[in-house]
């Protein structure tokens, strides 16, 4: 990995509640969902700069750019993140149907 990934207390309890979600659905599911991104975290680490901006981008001073994975199923899902130097810090997880996000 060439940047450093963080993970903001936000998207940790966004990650955990949508992985209870899935898993009270489908335990494998909620283990292939996991590794999914899993994966999206990994290919941040090492170019996150190929990723486009996210629509959130233009309300924000700081660059939000998003990366999607998607379930087996096909659903997508967004991580939105900021690069500051070789630190990239992981905002929030948007899964299907949810609003476009504020930050704090």
């Amino acid at each position: 990995m060439n940047f450093h990934v963080i993970i903001s207390p936000r998207a940790e309890r966004e990650f955990e509640d949508q992985l209870l979600y899935l898993a009270e659905r489908s335990p494998q599911g909620a283990n292939d969902w996991a590794l999914e991104f899993e994966k999206a975290i990994i290919i941040l680490g090492d170019a996150p700069n190929r990723h486009g901006f996210a629509p959130e981008n233009s309300d924000h001073e700081q660059e939000i750019r998003q990366i999607l994975f998607k379930t087996r199923r096909g659903n997508p899902y967004r991580l939105l993140y900021t690069i500051a130097g070789k630190r990239v810090l992981v905002l929030t997880l948007r899964g299907l149907g949810q609003d476009f996000t504020e930050f704090d």
